[in-house]
This record gives C-alpha cells, sequence and structure tokens, in this order.
C-alpha cells in the first residue's frame, strides 16, 4: 500500500469532486453510449452490411405476392358546399366530417356485417375457411387490419381495403360489404329524414309561440314611458340623483360647521384678543378722552416753561422751583385720569363683548335651524329621486333581458327555418352516399421490401449492441473516472486534449491544468518533502515526457529553482523535444564524475535547468543506475533545488524506472486516455507498492475539457486567486507548455 492510501487523513480535492459528481455520470450514461456508437461508426455500418447481405436475399427468395383490393362508396355534401365548406382554407367543416366518420363506422356495424354473412354464406370462400360464425370472423377481421374500412383524406371517399394472396375472393368479400351498406343507408335515411322533420317542426311551432309572449311583455313594459329604451331618461334621473347628493352632502357639511360654532361661542366666556390688539384699543380709547388731551397740552406747555426757566435762573429760585412743582402735580394729575380711563375701557370693552357674543350665538342659532329644514326638505326629494331612478334602471334592465332572450329565440328560430329548409331539398336530392366503384385488384408493394427494411434496420441495432459490448469489454481508459474506479488510485490532476478547442483557449485550459496538479503536488502530505519526482508510465505513449517537461516548467514559472532530468537512458526525448543542442548528454557526464555547472543546461526562456541524455548509454542503463554513486550523486545536485523532476522509462517495460524511484522522494504516473490500458496501470500501482516509495498520485492526459479536473472547472476563473504565484496569463504562451498537446513525441518509432 503506497503512501497516499496509508494516510487516511487526506483525500485529494479532485477525487472529492468525482465523488460529488457520481450521480451525473449516471443521468448522463446515455449520451456516453451515443458517443460510443458515433466513434465506431465505420464498424456499425460495416456490420450492418454484412448481415442484410447475408439476411436479404433470403427473403427475396421465399416471399409470397399479395393484391391490394379496394372499393368506395361516394359522401356527397347535403345540398351545397357553402353549407358545408370553407372557401378560404378549402376544407371540409367538422360536421361533413364527423359524418363522413360515421357513416365509415356503420360500414362495420352489426346490421351491416349480418347482411354481408349472410349474402357470403355457402359460396366456400377460403377466407371463412374452419369459422362457423361468417359475422364473428367478419368483425375480427377489421378490428385486425385485414380489412380496413377508412375515410380517405380531402375526397369524398370511404374506402374498403384487403391485402391477400386471392384477389378474387377479396373482391366478392368487398363487393358485398359496398351492397349491404347500401341496403342499410337507404332505409335509414328515409326514415330518419322523416322524423327529423316532425321534431323540427314541432319546435319551429313552440319557438313561435315564445317569441310572441316575449313581444307582447316587452310592450307592456314600455307602455309607462312610451318606449323600449330607456337610457337617456335612466341617464337623466341619475343626474340628478347625483346633483342632489351633493347639496345634501354640502348642506351636512355647514350644518356640521355652524354645530361647532355654536359650541365653541357657548363655552368661550369673551372673545380673546391678542395682547398688541388689545393694548392698541386701549391706548386709542385712553387717548381720545379730552380731558386726557387738555392735561397733556398743559404739560407739554409747563414743560417747555420749566426748561425756559432752567436756563435764565438758578436751581434755588423760587419761581423754578414753583414751575416744577406746578409739573410735578400735572404729570400726577395724567396719571391718575389715565388710570381711571383704563378702568373705564375695561369695564365697557367687557360689556360689549358680552353683547356681542349673545348676537353671534343668537345668529348661528338662526342657521342653523334653517339649515336642518332646508336639508329635511333636500332628503325627501333626494329619496324619491333614488327610488325612481331605480325603479326606471330596474325596469330597464328587465327590457333588456326580454330583447336578449327575444334575440336568442329568433336566432334559434332562423337555424331551425334553414334546418327545415335543407331537409326538404335534401328529399328532391340525389342519394347522398353512392357507389364510388366496386371491388378490383392491383398487385400489392411487396412485403419483400418492408421486411428488407427491418433487416437493415435490426442489423443496424444489432451492430450497435455488438460495439457496446465490444467498448464494454475494452479496458482502455476513457476517462478519469474509470482509472480512479479501476486502479484505485488518487488522481491529482487532467491535461485537456487539444480536440475541438481553439489553440488561443488551450493554451489557457492548459496552464490552470498544471496549476491544479502543482496545488494538488502540495496539498498531498503538506508536513512531507516533495522535492525529487519521478514521472513514470505503465507503458509507451502515455505521454510522460510532455507532462515531466511541463510540471518543470510550471514550478519554474512559480518562482521555484527547477531541475528536469532526462532519465530516460534508453530512449531521452527531452532535448529534442525542448530543440536544445544535439551534444548535451549532462547527466551522463555528471554521473561521470563532471562538475555540476558543466553538466546542467539553462534554459533562458523558463529558467529550467535541465540534465539532458543522449543514446550512448542504451545498452549500459541499467548498469549506469544501478552504480552505488548514482544515487548519491543524484542527491548531491538536488540539495541546490526547490524541485526535481525525473523523465523515466515506462514503468512496466523497463525497471529503470524503479532504480530512479528509490532515489527520488515520490513517483507520479501519467496514463493517455484511449490509449492506457486499465489492466496494465493497475500492474504499474501493484509494482510500486513492493517498493518503498510514496505514489504521489495519477495524472490523465488528453481528457476531454467536460471531464478536466481544473479549479476553473469548478466554477473560478483562471489567475493567482488560487495562491500560484509568479505565473501571469500573459506568459502562457511558453513554447514548453504548447508541448502539452503532442503526447504522440513520448512513442517510441519503433513501436
Amino acid at each position: 500500500m503506497n503512501d497516499i492510501q496509508k494516510n487516511e487523513g487526506y483525500q485529494p480535492y479532485q477525487a472529492i469532486q468525482y465523488d460529488a459528481f457520481a450521480e451525473d455520470v449516471q443521468a448522463v450514461s446515455h449520451i456516453k453510449l451515443l458517443f460510443i456508437i458515433a466513434r465506431r461508426w465505420r464498424m456499425v455500418i460495416g456490420l450492418s452490411l454484412i448481415i442484410s447481405i447475408v439476411i436479404i436475399p433470403f427473403i427475396w427468395l421465399i416471399g409470397r405476392n399479395y393484391f391490394e383490393t379496394e372499393c368506395a362508396v361516394r359522401v356527397t355534401p347535403i345540398i351545397s358546399p357553402i353549407l358545408f365548406r370553407d372557401f378560404e382554407s378549402d376544407i371540409p367543416m367538422p360536421n361533413y366530417e364527423n359524418f363522413v366518420n360515421t357513416q365509415a363506422a356503420l360500414m362495420s356495424s352489426n346490421n351491416v356485417l349480418n347482411r354481408v354473412a349472410d349474402e357470403l354464406n355457402g359460396k366456400g370462400l377460403e377466407f371463412f375457411e374452419g369459422e362457423d360464425n361468417y359475422a364473428i370472423a367478419l368483425k375480427l377481421a377489421i378490428k385486425r387490419s385485414k380489412i380496413v374500412v377508412e375515410p380517405v383524406m380531402n375526397t369524398e371517399l370511404v374506402s374498403l381495403g384487403m391485402k391477400t394472396p386471392k384477389p378474387r375472393q377479396a373482391e366478392q368479400i368487398l363487393n358485398a360489404f359496398i351492397r349491404a351498406y347500401m341496403g342499410v343507408i337507404a332505409s335509414d335515411e328515409v326514415r330518419g329524414g322523416d322524423q327529423k322533420l316532425a321534431i323540427l317542426e314541432e319546435k319551429r311551432r313552440r319557438m313561435e309561440d315564445q317569441i310572441s309572449r316575449q313581444r307582447e311583455e316587452i310592450r307592456r313594459l314600455a307602455e309607462e314611458y312610451g318606449t323600449a329604451t330607456l337610457g337617456g331618461r335612466y341617464e337623466m334621473m341619475l343626474q340628478q340623483v347625483v346633483s342632489l347628493q351633493n347639496e345634501a352632502t354640502t348642506l351636512e357639511i355647514q350644518r356640521m360647521s355652524l354645530e361647532a360654532n355654536i359650541k365653541m361661542s357657548e363655552g368661550q366666556v369673551s372673545q380673546q384678543l391678542r395682547p398688541d390688539e388689545l393694548l392698541g384699543l386701549r391706548n386709542t380709547f385712553v387717548n381720545s378722552d379730552l380731558t386726557m388731551q387738555t392735561l397733556s397740552a398743559d404739560l407739554a406747555e409747563q414743560e417747555t416753561l420749566v426748561l425756559e426757566l432752567k436756563q435764565v435762573m438758578v436751581a434755588d429760585s423760587d419761581r423754578l422751583l414753583q414751575q416744577a412743582a406746578v409739573l410735578t402735580s400735572l404729570k400726577e394729575s395724567i396719571k391718575q385720569r389715565e388710570r381711571e380711563m383704563i378702568e373705564k375701557f375695561n369695564t365697557e370693552f367687557q360689556a360689549a363683548m358680552v353683547m356681542n357674543k349673545q348676537y353671534n350665538l343668537t345668529d348661528l342659532k338662526s342657521q342653523l335651524e334653517t339649515n336642518k329644514e332646508y336639508g329635511k326638505r333636500m332628503l325627501d326629494t333626494l329619496q324619491k329621486a333614488n327610488h325612481e331612478a331605480i325603479r326606471m334602471g330596474r325596469k330597464q334592465l328587465t327590457i333588456n333581458n326580454l330583447q336578449e332572450k327575444l334575440a336568442r329565440m329568433k336566432d334559434i328560430a332562423n337555424t331551425v327555418n334553414q334546418r327545415i329548409d335543407q331537409l326538404q331539398l335534401e328529399r328532391k336530392r340525389p342519394a347522398r352516399v353512392t357507389i364510388a366503384y366496386m371491388a378490383s385488384s392491383v398487385p400489392a408493394q411487396s412485403m419483400k421490401i418492408r421486411f428488407t427494411v427491418i433487416v437493415i434496420f435490426a442489423s443496424i441495432c444489432f451492430s450497435s449492441m455488438l460495439i457496446l459490448l465490444l467498448e464494454k469489454l475494452d479496458t482502455s481508459l476513457r476517462s478519469p473516472e474509470d482509472l480512479a474506479s479501476s486502479a484505485g488510485i488518487n488522481i491529482i490532476g487532467t491535461t485537456t486534449s487539444p480536440e475541438n478547442i481553439d489553440s488561443a483557449m488551450l493554451t489557457r485550459l492548459l496552464a490552470e491544468d498544471y496549476r491544479t496538479i502543482r496545488a494538488n503536488i502540495g496539498l498531498i502530505k503538506p508536513n512531507t518533502s516533495k522535492k525529487i519526482i519521478v514521472v513514470t508510465s505503465p507503458g509507451i505513449g502515455d505521454g510522460k515526457t510532455t507532462f515531466a517537461v511541463n510540471l518543470a516548467t510550471s514550478f519554474a514559472k512559480s518562482g521555484k529553482k527547477t531541475l528536469l532530468i532526462d532519465g530516460d537512458l534508453r530512449k531521452p526525448d527531452i532535448a529534442a523535444t525542448l530543440n536544445l543542442p544535439g551534444n548535451l548528454r549532462g547527466l551522463q557526464d555528471l554521473l561521470e564524475g563532471a562538475e555540476p555547472q558543466r553538466a546542467v543546461y539553462t534554459m533562458p526562456l523558463t529558467g529550467i535547468d535541465i540534465l539532458a541524455s543522449d543514446r550512448s548509454n542504451t545498452a549500459n542503463a541499467l548498469d549506469i543506475l544501478a552504480r552505488p554513486d548514482t544515487a548519491k550523486t543524484i542527491r548531491s545536485i538536488c540539495t541546490h533545488y526547490d524541485h526535481v523532476i525525473i523523465d523515466t522509462p515506462p514503468l512496466l517495460a523497463f525497471t529503470d524506472a524503479m532504480l530512479w524511484a528509490k532515489i527520488a522522494d515520490g513517483i507520479i504516473l501519467t496514463s493517455f486516455v484511449d490509449r492506457t490500458c486499465s489492466s496494465a496501470f493497475k500492474e504499474a500501482v501493484e509494482r510500486i507498492g513492493q517498493i518503498d516509495t510514496t505514489l504521489i498520485g495519477a495524472v490523465v492526459n488528453n481528457v476531454q475539457n467536460n471531464d478536466s479536473y481544473r479549479y476553473s472547472g469548478f466554477g473560478y476563473d483562471c489567475g493567482e486567486e488560487y495562491g500560484i504565484v509568479g505565473w501571469p496569463l500573459k506568459e502562457d504562451k511558453d513554447a514548453a507548455l504548447l508541448l502539452a498537446t503532442q503526447p504522440q513525441q513520448d512513442t517510441d518509432p519503433k513501436t
């Protein structure tokens, strides 16, 4: 068991997504079946042709010749196409189509079948061989479609048909049907026409009586107003009611306003004035007093005299003192008079306010009584007008209902009259149902053609089922889910197939594929070093070299110092894949003692250090890797790097990968959709489990875009949101990254 399987607490992100989408896989299984058939369409067509070529000749050799026997009756419209056809569409009206269908059903009724059985009894027809009851035999033949009775579309014909190898007997049977049906329809038409005419005549009489009563009732209701149309008068009445209602509403509002004013007047002691208004009235009253005016004039004159004396006399002169005393006396007199006038104003003002309040209250009560009396008369008038409007409206409604009933009765009466006229005309016209032509036979379309078509269709179905069975037995991987379910290994990522994808979009998708793989590698046991990683595959052509180059490029783009080692000494491809100089053999030089600086080649575009190899050690590759100092030398140079990616030969073909795995910290298995065998992959996993190494997980190459495991496939955009630093999208067009679209370079030309 590998380290990933031992780690109970870890489940890769993409494996979790696989479990979440297990139900969706089942939901689209039928679509996958169609894709399988479409992929192997050449095999389906070839196998179908072989089956058809083998079976179809037998059908044409043993098939019997059949004849089609047919007769028909003609069902014409009643009188004229005007009554039964729509000229715009030129399609028979439903009543005519229903009549034709009814006649077709009548041909297979018991009445007709009994007449046919009586006519054919004793004629020794092979059709009735072994049958005791001919009528039942005919009914079963119709039910099993041996005898077909059906209207002919877009015609006036109802046909009867048979397909048998005995045309003369078929003609006898169908002619007997025609004669029996014509006998039944002729008697039914005469009897039915008389019954219909009698019923319609009685109905017309009743309708005329009802129309007469309705007219008399309308005339009686319209006598009061002299007309049956009361719309104008009713509108005038409604306008009068609305006008009276508006006036009543106005009176009610006035009444409520008067009552409110009366309550306010009764509860108010005196009319309230603003202080400034009250002060102005009081000042006006005081100033209008003659005494106050005289005292004010004397005061002004005395003040003038005192001022003049102060200017010519000393302050303590007797005259000045005497005039000052007079001035003081005048001021006191003015104040005393002002107090008296204010008291007089207050007394007179209160009395005036009481009188004014009483007058206003009396006036408001008088207005209220007038309003109530007028409002009472207004309500009486309104009630009478409203009652009259309702009565007139009900009468108009009754008249309208009677008029509508009268109109409907007239329509029904017209329809009845028309139908009576039609029936009377039908009696004068030729027979509606006539024989179009008697039975005749022609060679039928051979059943051989039908069986041939059936064989071709069946061969295609059989071939498709066989292809699906072969697909089921095919153990090649079809999707990442197949790998996860068959090998029981964690999938750390996928690379997108270039099929049906634009080249510009493919670069972006591949960039995100390797971001996802790089991130998932870091998620596996984060505390454990994954510095040296071996990339291998079960067999040849699984895209391991392309994956190793792109994984190293991805690590380098993220800012990590990365070394890429071409560990496949048997068929080294990295130098040719990256267009490196042809004489590079850095790995062999390093193992032979060369300085690391001379052995390592640095790519200027991506910043990857590369230990390339050549084909000079193909024969002794295993001996070189098995030497004791090889592991020491590799681990020594790896101490200078953050990540080391080693490309190795296929695991099941050579043991080189196992030797490299003992040097590395972990191993990644690559696979290729539609190329890697699931059993081979499972065997590779078992071999890795036998040695002391860590299986990091599997990578599936050439996966359809819908099955990709990249993070953006789960609803996120590409970019640095994943925590992958140092790889902006503008650099995704790196030549090394585009090599993921060329896994065939991993294939050995000799194979």
